[in-house]
Parts: structure tokens; sequence; C-alpha cells
């Protein structure tokens, strides 16, 4: 059972294809089971695995048992890991494996049959170091847009549209 000060990550805090976080501070925290999970662990959605949710863990918290927390090995970089699950490659392998008609899911054992490519370490560096530098480029876009979005409402106003007949 998940504490009330717990960090709590849903599937629905989590964007498709990107794995970026989108938390609102209103969610109310789950009363069932949570998986804890650490700072580096990989978050891989298995509910509806063709959604794409792979979440790089910066923090520790708990999350929904709809995620398969992965701890990676010493010679494999949670970086890569993360950017290669989120890869169509994999997505493709996820497709035919996940069973339910109506809340497709995958399992362990669905997991560890996939083919996951494992690079020498100066190449998954480099994969690592690429997916950083878009997660914080796109960050940065993100955070310009919003601010940006706000600066468009005070100068207009909420009342963008009019409406002739009114």
């Amino acid at each position: 059972m998940p504490r009330a000060d717990d960090f709590y990550v849903g599937l629905a805090n989590v964007a498709r294809n990107t794995g970026e976080l989108r938390l609102n501070m209103e969610d109310e925290m789950p009363e069932g089971p949570c998986m804890k999970f650490r700072t580096g662990d990989v978050l891989f959605g298995k509910l509806r695995p063709y959604l794409n949710k792979v979440h790089l863990a910066e923090r520790d918290g708990v999350c929904s048992p709809e995620f398969l927390v992965l701890r990676v090995k010493e010679d494999v970089r949670a970086e890569y890991l993360a950017a290669v699950l989120r890869s169509e490659i994999m997505l493709a392998q996820t497709r035919h494996m996940a069973s339910g008609n109506t809340h497709p899911r995958l399992t362990t054992s669905d997991l560890h049959e996939m083919m996951i490519p494992r690079p020498e370490a100066p190449l998954q560096d480099n994969i690592a170091a690429i997916e950083q530098e878009n997660r914080a480029r796109a960050r940065e876009i993100k955070h310009t847009a919003v601010e940006e979005w706000a600066a468009a409402k005070a100068r207009f106003g909420d009342g963008l549209v009019h409406n002739p007949s009114s």
C-alpha cells in the first residue's frame, strides 16, 4: 500500500512515445497495491503496450501495478534501455505478444522473450547521450511554449474567440 507522501506514477501520467511525466497534483493516491521503483529504474507499461509508455525514473517512488519495473544490470545503461524499449522495433515485437481483447497486456515472461539489442558500452553511451540531449531540448521547447502561451493569454485575455451571434 502506498503512503500519502509517496511519489506516485500511474499509466495516465506517462506520455506516449516520449516517457515524459505529466503529473496532475490533484490525482489521488490509489488505495490498492503499488510497485516500488528507484531512480534509474525503467517503468514499462504492460497494459496496452501499443501506447508505448516507457518512463526512466528520475526519482524514487511507487507506480501502478500496470508497469513492469525494470532494474538494469551493470552492463546496460538505463537511458539506453528506456530508449530502445520506446523504439519501433520493440513496439513491433509487443504487438503480437499482448493478450486480452479490451485490455491487452504483456506479462513478465513476454518481456523475457523480447529480443533487445545490447551493444557494447560505447554505443550505449552514445545512444544515451543523444536521448538525454533530445529530452533536454524537448523540455526546453515545452517550457518556452508554456511561457509564450501564458504571455499570449495575458495580452489578449481568455476570450480569444468572438462569437458574432451573441
